[in-house]
């Protein structure tokens, strides 16, 4: 449980293992249908909030489906953010 806490010990985990849900509000933000949401969108989608956000969190849920780019690029999260 400390792995995944903050230095205060909270536990800010943030979870973007959404995939059909994120793939409907993808769609609807560019106005396509929900099937021209493409997995390219929504791991790239994925990776610009794992990058914006982990700094903030103590750890982030990822799927294996659309979070794998997000995942391997450690760079992107926060230092101490745990998968």
């Amino acid at each position: 449980m400390k792995s995944i806490a903050n230095q205060r010990g909270v536990i800010a985990i943030l979870a973007m293992d959404q995939r059909s849900y994120l793939q409907r509000t993808l769609a609807a933000a560019r106005g396509v249908n929900v099937h021209d949401a493409t997995p390219a969108m929504m791991s790239e989608f994925k990776v610009a909030v794992s990058r914006l956000l982990t700094p903030h969190a103590s750890a982030i849920l990822l799927d294996s489906e659309f979070g794998l780019e997000a995942a391997r690029a450690r760079f992107q999260r926060g230092p101490a953010a745990g998968l």
